[in-house]
């Protein structure tokens, strides 16, 4: 992280959202350092601060007002939302997440409390939790043969009920994304079509096509939906050293079908491999009994549901395919053409998985 300075209305904003919260005068708040670390959709910055006296550290994550690349040409398992909803929306999930876990009050979940949303700079003001996240976690123990790493077994565990704790969370205010088997096989069918068409698309194509039989056999017509997290993934989990979790980056948009957020956090584990360049060594090992663990925990050891989580595991990891071949495709860069080289490995790989596992599914 670089050491940077706030502009200065922003960081006005800041104190007196501090101040408020802490119940004290302006005055009274010094903000004395800022480390900035640039993301692909927001600006986080570390601010190390005092209250009275008190030294504290919090987090400020800004949204840049430029446009995202949209690779509008590919189908997606969710529509693009506008830029301007994003820091309210994890604003509103980070509330969401403390009013929920304040109920259940499990020692193996955490949450960050948010202090403030600073609407008019797109920014969400919250405390700092000083952990690493599980995806960094699984790269220390994979490179340092664990030393130093959070127990990642219990974390996976845990991260699994903190799932089923978050989906009990009443919000009826939220629009249903895909509460119906037909519209999800829609989706699928267009990724079908889409990957047809594609040089070298032919495996994503027959996962698409395999899903596409398998749906009527494992989903129900109306599919059970709860409040998405929007991005539940391991770079979004921070585990502390004896496997509590704290999970990050909320963007509770729609309603969709359970398995979703539980699908997107497997797909996106065992596709840490690829990115380290060592997918051989992730899918035999490690990895694989992380997913059982957090499988296993989800589903609370019922085997109902987990055919529509592999159902789903395929589809989110179309989706994800298809973001990777549409970025470089459309970017060019040499680090994005690295990406698909190095990705289709394994992503080939994986559509071979699900493709078997559904087949057991159905026999």
């Amino acid at each position: 992280m670089a050491t940077t300075a706030l502009d200065d209305a922003l960081a006005l904003s800041v104190l007196d959202a501090l101040a408020a919260d802490a119940g004290v005068d302006v005055s009274r708040v010094t903000l004395s350092a800022v480390h900035t670390s640039r993301r692909d959709r927001t600006t986080v910055h570390v601010l190390d601060i005092e209250v009275d006296g008190r030294e504290r550290r919090v987090v400020l994550k800004v949204v840049p007002p430029e446009p995202r690349r949209g690779h509008a040409e590919r189908p997606r398992l969710a529509p693009l939302f506008d830029r301007d909803e994003v820091a309210a929306l994890e604003h509103r999930g980070l509330v969401t997440i403390q009013r929920q876990l304040t109920v259940v009050d499990d020692p193996r979940f955490g949450y960050v409390r948010p202090i403030a949303l600073l609407g008019d700079h797109r920014a969400v003001l919250m405390h700092h939790v000083d952990a690493p996240t599980f995806r960094a976690s699984l790269v220390r123990r994979h490179r340092l043969r664990g030393e130093g790493a959070p127990d990642l077994v219990a974390a996976a565990d845990n991260t699994g009920a903190w799932l089923r704790a978050y989906q009990d969370t009443e919000n009826q205010g939220a629009p249903v994304r895909h509460d119906e088997r037909a519209e999800i096989v829609e989706v699928v069918e267009r990724f079908a079509k889409w990957f047809t068409g594609l040089r070298d698309g032919e495996p994503a194509a027959a996962l698409a096509r395999s899903l596409a039989r398998a749906a009527p056999h494992v989903l129900p017509d109306r599919l059970p939906v709860a409040l998405g997290h929007g991005d539940f993934a391991p770079r979004n989990v921070l585990v502390r050293p004896d496997g509590q979790v704290t999970v990050i980056d909320p963007l509770p948009r729609w309603r969709v079908p359970v398995y979703e957020d539980a699908a997107c956090f497997l797909v996106s584990l065992r596709l840490v491999g690829p990115r380290l360049v060592a997918p051989a060594y992730f899918r035999r090992g490690m990895v694989e009994g992380l997913a059982d663990r957090f499988v296993e925990s989800y589903t609370a050891g019922a085997a109902s549901g987990r055919g529509g989580v592999a159902v789903y595991e395929g589809i989110v990891l179309l989706d994800t395919w298809s973001a990777i071949l549409a970025a470089g495709s459309e970017d060019g860069s040499w680090a994005r053409r690295a990406r698909v080289f190095v990705s289709a490995p394994t992503l080939r790989a994986e559509a071979r998985r699900i493709a078997e596992r559904l087949a057991r599914v159905q026999s």
